[in-house]
């Protein structure tokens, strides 16, 4: 809900697909910066500490949108702020689930995991638009400050508390030997990573639908606009809320399929069903507006479904393959990898949908999506 309000805000406040990517690469960039480091640091801490700090921190943050008027400015300043604090909960949130389930339970766990968060994403982008327009910019961001402290509620609940001794001699440790344990413990991981092709495969999809995701974030307000014909506060629930709901039914196909074949064979069809999904979405803009409709809230529900397929199994491979003290650098490295390879895409997809239209790029990135998820076939490999 707030990564959408965010961009709503942005889109109203200049009518530009490029803002819009701007703002986007605003919460791309701490990724960047910070991922690498903030796996490190979660592997080291109580995770349940550092959710619950982060969410609180995000509530924070929220503070000055309640009380002074959004423009560009203060959007992207608190958007790399929030952004940046969430680079150390995602580590920790996804890194947890293996010391809540045995190893035979991951991949149920995981698909309820993936079922209620984009259950919730459903929620948010249900509220985004329609809070907004009823609202108004202030009480939608107090509203979004308080499900922050819900979250942070809801933390304390978890199991684990306290400071492991890893943490604190890594807390008393100098600044040369705090350095010094920081960059070993990421080059660990990378030779971990780069030793099993499995963990570094998964890795690489996952972040491809990363990629993806956040270009489609970038692109859908103008894809409402333009190609669309709807109002750009009724896009969070007409495009994105069944992208969010074929997620959750992904998840559960994913978890009967997963019991009768590999899962890492669903990833490839995956990636090539999402890219197809996105080299027809723009040829819906050729029909009349009720089919419109209608084809491009299928074709999103089925996306939601093809990145199931992508994320689901890339993840339970990374938790049963990699040691508990490493799963947090994994993730965090993922975030920062995942970034730099986002931000070109992203940029220029902003920059070319205002130069080419919103179709256009759409249809290229399909291209580029099939191509990805089929040369690997053409190596003899069904799976990853």
């Amino acid at each position: 809900m707030l990564n959408f309000v965010f961009v709503i805000q942005a889109y109203a406040l200049t009518s530009s697909n490029t803002a819009v990517s701007v703002l986007i690469l605003t919460f791309v960039l701490p990724q960047l910066i910070i991922s690498f480091f903030a796996g490190a640091f979660v592997d080291r801490l109580e995770k349940k500490n550092v959710m619950l700090i982060t969410n609180l921190l995000r509530a924070v943050c929220l503070i000055p949108l309640i009380f002074l008027q959004p423009n560009m400015i203060l959007l992207y300043v608190l958007a790399f702020i929030i952004s940046g604090t969430t680079q150390f909960f995602l580590p920790a949130e996804f890194s947890f689930i293996p010391t809540l389930v045995k190893k035979k339970y991951l991949l149920p766990a995981n698909s309820l995991f993936t079922g209620t968060l984009y259950g919730s994403i459903i929620i948010g982008f249900l509220l985004a638009g329609p809070s907004l327009k009823f609202f108004g910019k202030t009480s939608t961001f107090l509203i979004l400050a308080m499900l922050f402290v819900a979250a942070a509620v809801s933390n304390m609940m978890l199991p684990g508390g306290g400071l492991s001794g890893k943490a604190y001699l890594f807390a008393k440790g100098k600044s040369s030997s705090f350095l010094k344990i920081l960059f070993n413990d990421i080059g660990e991981v990378l030779y971990t990573m780069l030793r099993s092709k499995h963990i570094l495969l998964a890795t690489i999809f996952l972040t491809i639908s990363q990629t993806v995701i956040l270009t489609l974030g970038a692109l859908m307000p103008g894809f409402a606009v333009t190609i669309v014909a709807i109002d750009i506060e009724d896009s969070s629930f007409i495009l994105l809320a069944p992208a969010a709901m074929g997620m959750i039914v992904g998840s559960f196909l994913v978890a009967r399929l997963g019991q009768k074949i590999r899962k890492s064979r669903l990833v490839l069809p995956g990636v090539i069903l999402s890219g197809l999904g996105l080299f027809v979405l723009p040829l819906f803009k050729w029909l009349s507006l009720g089919t419109t409709l209608i084809g491009v809230i299928g074709l999103m529900f089925l996306l939601g479904i093809f990145n199931a397929m992508v994320i689901i199994p890339s993840n339970i491979i990374i938790q049963e393959r990699a040691a508990a003290a490493i799963r947090g650098r994994i993730y965090g490295i993922f975030n920062g990898f995942s970034a730099f390879i986002s931000i070109i895409p992203v940029a220029l997809a902003g920059y070319f949908s205002d130069v080419f239209g919103v179709g256009s790029v759409l249809t290229v990135l399909g291209i580029i999506i099939m191509l990805v998820g089929i040369l690997p076939l053409f190596r003899g490999r069904e799976d990853i």
